[in-house]
């Protein structure tokens, strides 16, 4: 696996880079404008949310291999990888944040929130969450193995606004019910997580869905400990479904398949091995 270099696009601006079992956040274009020619590993496994442009990943693709020897590359979605974590077939994989903070912590709140006990701590945090933070969350759906482009976007807004336009694309959906058990949320932020599923909860009882297939409950997905432990995970990704389900897809489609485009075939533009949106 040390063969491989995981590169996550984030956002336009933020990466995640897992190289040889160590995990790094960067800036892109520190990341992009530092020392590429250091980079010794063969392969280069693209990570990025279905809402990111392809002109954007294809050109950060070429200036990655122009500047390293690397031999071939791959383009997954997050949501394609964790299913493989997951093994579902069909999975709502939600990447919720806020735009302009990641966390709220304690010690940003003021003398006149009059933070009591640990449980108003938690309320004061959820209030600022709502009132003074646009959330944005990439919405990405897999039925039956198959991606779905129609139902796969990124929404913004308030909190509130946010989890009725996220409830509405399920209820679009024929097979809502299944997708409605298989959810993963993903965020930097701990508390708006949370907050997430407790308004996902809310709008499932006020919801519009009735009859027979009506949405019941919503369950969230869980890693599985022996997926966890396989050889191939590094350890320092065994909590992060999509870095598992990168590593898992890593040692199919690099090492065992060779099911990549290679660097000479990227420069003549001929894609047709790389499954890019």
């Amino acid at each position: 696996m040390d063969q491989i270099l995981f590169f996550e696009i984030v956002t336009e601006n933020r990466i995640r880079v897992l190289n040889g079992g160590e995990l790094k956040e960067y800036e892109t274009q520190e990341y992009l404008n530092g020392d590429l020619k250091s980079v010794t590993n063969n392969f280069l496994m693209v990570i990025t949310p279905f809402c990111i442009a392809n002109s954007y990943v294809l050109k950060t693709i070429d200036h990655i291999l122009t500047n390293t020897k690397i031999l071939g590359v791959a383009i997954f979605f997050p949501s394609t990888l964790s299913s493989f974590c997951f093994e579902t077939h069909t999975i709502l994989f939600l990447t919720v944040n806020m735009v302009h903070k990641d966390e709220i912590k304690e010690e940003e709140l003021s003398f006149t929130d009059n933070v009591t006990s640990p449980v108003h701590t938690q309320e004061l945090i959820k209030k600022k969450i709502e009132s003074e933070n646009k959330v944005n969350c990439n919405v990405e759906i897999i039925i039956n193995t198959s991606f779905s482009p129609t139902y796969s976007q990124n929404v913004s807004g308030n909190l509130n606004e946010v989890v009725h336009d996220v409830f509405s694309l399920i209820n679009r959906i024929e097979d809502k019910k299944n997708l409605a058990s298989n959810i993963y949320i993903r965020s930097r932020s701990e508390d708006l997580k949370i907050l997430f599923q407790e308004r996902l909860a809310m709008d499932l009882c006020v919801g519009e869905s009735y009859g027979n297939n009506q949405i019941k409950y919503l369950k969230y997905l869980k890693i599985p400990s022996y997926i966890k432990e396989a050889s191939v995970v590094f350890e320092s990704v065994r909590e992060d479904p999509v870095l598992i389900g990168a590593c898992l897809a890593a040692k199919i489609k690099f090492i065992d398949g060779q099911e990549y485009t290679r660097r000479e075939d990227f420069f003549s533009k001929d894609y047709k091995d790389l499954t890019i949106h």
